[in-house]
């Protein structure tokens, strides 16, 4: 991985906040804050709970992210509480070390405290056994699985393995829902596709600031339009220089692997790119502090390939295969079990 530039924000420049940079020639190896206390694990498996104080809020009506398409659109997924046992099932079985601790519902006989403090305990054997083959039944899941996140940030301290788990399992369950959710335009990549996807996966990579508040709506005068700012995230963290990236990352990822893997057609179907790019940015967002410029700077990216897909690339491959310019085909046998018939 290339050094990357140490950029800060103008209220915060604290030492240990992983970042970029904007300067010419000052270059700085991004450190994690728990890698400053002592040896061993810089993140110790295992619940952390909070001191005596009073714990933050737990909103259990609002979406971590209400601009997320899982929220803005009307979605079915035939026989979803059969679908929801399925995804829950695979995703515990592949990831046993980081699901264990949200499997079932905390002990009260060794952890009393937690039903003090935590209002709505919520565990993946929970999630399963409920219906969601109700009215906002998909909303109500969302909030759910969200709840496993929730409560474990509000209970544990924030600097923490299972913290960072619990966000996570929630990302890895929003993309098996977003791909059956747009299992009908999720098409295979053929050459032409490839080569259309491929021209926004060079504009993200090239993107500015400039680029990206325009894009978002946000016309600013003195937004930078030089500076590319996906270069924290083209190559994958040093191991060596950032170790403890590893013991939180599960699917560790990066843009110039995503390029390549299109570019030499290692991925099948269009989501499966569109997930990888997501993993890219919510990968910074689960290990990085809010205060800093490479968590913002993932938040945007996020925002702005979310917005090429849905405002770019999807209406523009619609109309080029209107006017039979392409030939757009899916899984026949994935859509079948999508539809229950396979």
């Amino acid at each position: 991985m290339p050094p990357r530039k140490k950029r800060t924000l103008e209220e915060s420049e604290a030492e240990g906040k992983v970042g970029a940079d904007t300067g010419e020639s000052e270059v700085s190896t991004p450190v994690a804050v728990s890698s400053i206390n002592g040896d061993g694990p810089k993140y110790p498996p295992g619940k952390h709970p909070r001191g005596e104080n009073k714990l933050p809020n737990v909103d259990y009506e609002t979406p971590i992210d209400a601009d997320l398409e899982l929220y803005k659109d009307e979605w079915t997924i035939p026989k979803f509480n059969l679908f929801i046992s399925f995804i829950l099932d695979n995703l515990v079985e592949t990831y046993k070390s980081m699901f264990k601790d949200f499997i079932k519902l905390p002990s009260r006989k060794f952890h009393p405290q937690y039903y003090y403090k935590i209002q709505k305990p919520i565990s993946i054997n929970e999630i399963k056994s409920r219906d969601y083959e109700v009215p906002k039944g998909s909303h109500i899941f969302l909030l759910d699985v969200e709840l496993l996140t929730k409560n474990c940030a509000s209970y544990n301290e924030a600097d923490t393995l299972i913290v960072k788990n619990s966000m996570q399992i929630v990302n890895y369950i929003r993309y098996e829902v977003l791909k059956a959710k747009n299992i009908k335009r999720n098409y295979l990549l053929t050459e032409d596709v490839s080569s259309r996807l491929l021209a926004y996966v060079n504009r993200l990579i090239n993107a500015t600031d400039k680029d990206i508040d325009k894009q978002l709506g946000f016309v600013f005068q003195n937004s930078d339009d030089t500076m590319k700012i996906s270069t924290p995230f083209l190559e994958l963290v040093d191991r060596d220089e950032l170790s403890e990236y590893y013991e939180i990352i599960q699917r560790p990822v990066a843009l110039s692997i995503i390029k390549k893997n299109l570019e030499v057609g290692l991925y099948s179907k269009i989501y499966d790119l569109i997930i990888d790019m997501q993993l890219v940015f919510e990968n910074a967002l689960v290990f990085n502090h809010s205060d800093t410029l490479i968590y913002q700077d993932a938040k945007k990216l996020l925002k702005y390939f979310n917005s090429l897909m849905q405002n770019n690339f999807f209406p523009e491959l619609q109309d080029a295969s209107e006017r039979g310019e392409i030939k757009l085909e899916y899984d026949k046998i994935e859509f079948e079990q999508y539809l229950g018939t396979g």
